[in-house]
């Protein structure tokens, strides 16, 4: 299997956190499409260049600018980002196997045992003496994962530990590497666990999916609603969506008024509201794409930039027409850190440090538990000037 041509179980362990929190979001999501995000299709081109390396032994800039074929008219170029990223789950996974462990990689996990017909995909497992590793790549910058108690992984180490039944499993580990999401525990998180924690969240998944199968099976606001395909028409997150507003902001006047304990509650619900209007615009959009437009809009073209259709023919008619050299029609820069890191080796690179500013571009409110640490106000307010 490769990660390209993954199939989706109707009970998605990468949807658990929210059918576990809302059963009625499946039932609610039949027959929905959900269409994925260009963040979806680079994790999936990122995943696609990981599982290249790992089966056939290279490094990830062995496929700088390559280019990774996600679908038919979806294509990434292999950047150094991407690159560098993906590097870091390799070193992971190949950590293990230099310690003799058994490697596998983009395993179908059967999830059978749980739910009648479900399943799963690892990105990577590793197994030795009892000792079972589940691997997790995660491409986004936008969610730090964890794995403590993580649905996802749990759901993919059941599946993993029944393929090792009869050799006896006594020790679980997931491991999640996200290297673009900044985290207090850093690139790489791992959490550590028993087949006895294992037993439990296997009676729990079962009975979270018991409560989808109920054709009254309730529908939950929360967190959860983030990524949900019918987040767009729910009638719980459009009610909790109204019922935020109308709290806060009925009466402009009395915004002024609010604590900063307010808006903090007031920020927290917000992500809700901004859940659902986001789900709408994309639902919007598809279905005036599918030649069912809502009525008083249209499909219109975005901005088209400038740029040259061959930039070979464009170099020799610049030259050739107009008299202009080399150095007038090409531009050169330097390096970037990261780029200058590859070039001289990361040992060497600790010389450059002193050259490097990292200044960040602003500054973004985030709940306290972000893993990032705390900016300082602004300092007219924080001294009173």
């Amino acid at each position: 299997m490769t990660h390209s041509t993954r199939a989706h179980a109707k009970l998605s362990p990468s949807a658990a956190h929210r059918w576990f929190a809302c059963p009625g979001s499946i039932r609610l999501s039949a027959g929905i499409v959900d269409k994925s995000s260009v963040y979806a299709d680079e994790g999936t081109a990122a995943h696609m260049l990981a599982e290249r390396c790992l089966t056939n032994n290279a490094d990830a800039d062995q496929y700088a600018n390559d280019t990774i074929t996600v679908r038919d008219g979806v294509e990434f170029t292999v950047d150094q980002e991407m690159g560098e990223a993906v590097q870091v789950f390799l070193d992971r996974v190949r950590h293990y196997e230099s310690l003799g462990y058994e490697i596998q990689v983009e395993q179908r996990l059967d999830l059978g045992h749980l739910s009648p017909g479900q399943f799963g995909t690892g990105d990577a497992i590793a197994f030795k003496d009892g000792d079972l590793h589940l691997f997790e790549y995660k491409h986004g910058r936008g969610v730090a994962v964890d794995p403590k108690d993580n649905p996802q992984l749990l759901s993919y180490v059941s599946g993993a530990a029944k393929r090792y039944h009869n050799r006896r499993v006594e020790f679980v580990t997931c491991h999640v590497v996200q290297p673009r999401a900044p985290h207090k525990d850093g690139p790489v998180r791992m959490w550590a666990t028993t087949p006895k924690v294992l037993a439990a969240f296997e009676q729990e998944f079962r009975e979270a999916a018991g409560r989808t199968a109920d054709p009254n099976a309730p529908l939950v606001a929360g967190d959860h609603c983030r990524f949900c395909p019918a987040a767009a028409i729910c009638p719980a997150l459009r009610d909790k969506s109204m019922e935020i507003a109308r709290a806060e902001f009925d009466d402009p006047a009395e915004v002024a008024k609010l604590t900063p304990a307010d808006v903090g509650e007031i920020l927290h619900g917000l992500d809700l509201v901004e859940a659902r209007c986001r789900r709408i615009r994309e639902f919007a959009h598809q279905e005036a794409n599918d030649g069912r437009t809502p009525e008083g809009w249209k499909l219109v073209y975005k901005r088209a930039n400038r740029r040259w259709a061959d930039e070979g023919k464009a170099a020799q008619a610049l030259k050739l027409g107009f008299d202009l050299g080399d150095d007038e029609i090409f531009e050169r820069k330097l390096v970037s850190p990261a780029k200058a890191d590859s070039l001289v080796g990361k040992k060497a690179a600790a010389a450059l440090k002193p050259l490097i500013d990292k200044t960040p571009s602003g500054t973004a409110l985030a709940p306290v538990d972000d893993p990032r640490p705390a900016a300082k106000a602004d300092a007219s307010v924080e001294f009173g000037t």
